[in-house]
Formats: C-alpha cells, sequence, structure tokens
C-alpha cells in the first residue's frame, strides 16, 4: 500500500490518491537515504494529560480529532508535510517533499498561523465539549536523513528534529520558539523577543533561542508566491484579501 500525504492508504499500482486526487509520484532511488536541509514544526497541547483525564476517552479523542484536522490543514496549506502525529502532538517537515527557496518562513508563518487560528477552533470545542485548548510549539532548522524504508512512507531523522521537540517542551503555553538556525534565516521576517539561554534535556551546551511574537512578511501557502498578506482583521490568511499591503513591522529586541 501506498500511503498520500493526506494519510490516506491506496493500492501501489494507483497513480492518484483515491481519497484527495493528488499524484502518488514513485520516489526515485536518488531521494532515498539522502541528507537535506529542512525546518520542522513541533507543536503539543498544553497539559493533554489533565484533559484526557477530565474529558475521558471518547471525548478526548474527539477533541483531537478536532484539533489534528485544523492543524493538518494549516501546516499543509503553507508547504509544510505533516510527518506525525503522535498522541495530541503533530510534527511538520518544511523543505522535504516541497523545497521552497523560504521554507523557513513559511513554517513559522504555519506555526504562528496555527496558534492564531486556536481561539476559533476553541470556540467550536467548548460549544461542543466545554474544552479550551492551548498549544506550545517549537520549530528548528537544521540538516535530516529522508529515506523511504517502505514505499510510500517517509522516515525523516536527525538533530534538528529531536531540537524542534526540546524547543516545543521548553516553550510556555500559547508561545511559539525558534531555534538560532531558523532565526537567522526568518529575521527579516518575524519579530521575536530573545529568551535566556535554554538548557534542554538530551543536549549538553546551552541551547539559543527566540520567542516568536509576530510574522511581519510571510509568502505563500503554496508553491506559486503570491503577495502578502495582511493582518487588518483577526482573520486568517486564507480570508484576507491579498490583493494589496502586508503586515506591519513589529518592532523587534535583540
Amino acid at each position: 500500500m501506498t500511503r498520500c500525504r493526506c494519510g490516506a492508504e491506496n493500492p501501489d499500482n494507483a497513480n492518484f490518491c483515491l481519497a484527495c486526487g493528488r499524484r502518488l509520484a514513485a520516489v526515485p532511488a536518488a531521494d532515498r537515504d539522502v541528507l537535506r536541509t529542512v525546518t520542522v514544526v513541533f507543536t503539543d497541547v498544553v497539559d493533554s494529560v489533565g484533559l484526557a483525564s477530565r474529558l475521558g476517552t471518547e471525548t478526548w479523542r474527539s477533541v483531537v480529532s478536532r484539533y489534528f484536522e485544523k492543524a493538518r490543514a494549516v501546516l499543509e496549506q503553507y508547504g509544510g508535510t505533516v510527518q506525525k502525529f503522535a498522541g495530541d502532538a503533530v510534527m511538520a517537515v518544511f523543505g522535504v517533499e516541497e523545497l521552497h527557496e523560504d521554507d523557513a518562513v513559511r513554517a513559522v508563518s504555519a506555526a504562528f498561523e496555527l496558534h492564531r487560528a486556536l481561539p476559533g477552533l476553541n470556540d467550536e470545542l467548548e460549544r461542543e465539549w466545554k474544552v479550551r485548548l492551548a498549544l506550545h510549539t517549537g520549530v528548528n532548522t537544521g540538516e535530516v536523513t529522508v529515506d523511504y524504508p517502505v514505499e510510500g512512507h517517509m522516515l525523516v531523522l536527525g538533530e534538528a528534529i529531536n531540537l524542534a521537540a526540546r524547543l516545543q517542551s521548553a516553550a510556555g503555553p500559547d508561545e511559539i520558539l525558534i531555534g538560532h538556525p531558523t532565526y537567522r534565516l526568518v529575521r527579516d521576517s518575524v519579530a521575536v523577543d530573545p529568551v535566556e539561554a535554554l538548557r534542554l534535556r538530551g543536549i549538553e551546551t546551552a541551547v539559543t533561542a527566540w520567542r516568536l511574537l509576530g510574522v511581519t512578511r510571510a509568502r505563500a501557502r503554496s508553491s506559486v508566491p503570491t503577495r502578502p498578506w495582511s493582518t487588518g482583521s483577526s482573520s486568517s490568511p486564507s480570508s484576507t484579501s491579498r490583493s494589496s499591503g502586508s503586515w506591519p513591522r513589529a518592532a523587534a529586541t535583540w
């Protein structure tokens, strides 16, 4: 069976996904077991154990499923590949299946937009299940190994992923922390605050990180460049006119 990016399993002889219609391209041998520089987004629900205990298994599964739908939609709109859902954590990789020169900007934009979209999702969750979620997110850029040990199933490994996960764990509720390698690539497109050097589990040296406050210049969420989008209202980019304007440049201190 061949797994599509949308998560659906398809027969090995299928050229297109039976669920979403996306082309199921065979992976060239040259693309197997290669090193690539990618940007990783790791996001998780705050206090998920307590929420699961309070809501019960069935209700919590429904809540997480709704959140996963929103997270996948936002991350893929910006060109990310959702690599896995684990518990209530989501990991997406930018620059592994589709390569863009602004993959790092796309990644931080997607992370920021996911946090921005949460209040709307929470209103739905509160009406239906009397619960609201908070997220904490880590973003990091670095070299990873990409392999396809089973046809249609991608395996991405590397220290960049581990660091993104550690940054996510260190982030507070509603906070996005970006690693210094990512910051170097997006510094002209974001507003940030520096944080004290972090001592993270499994990493010997202190880690430099930045708290993401806003995205001041975001690229398109598809492979075709379009004009920047505005934050004139609380609506998401998908519902905002792209005919003119851009995010106002926020003051950043570093």
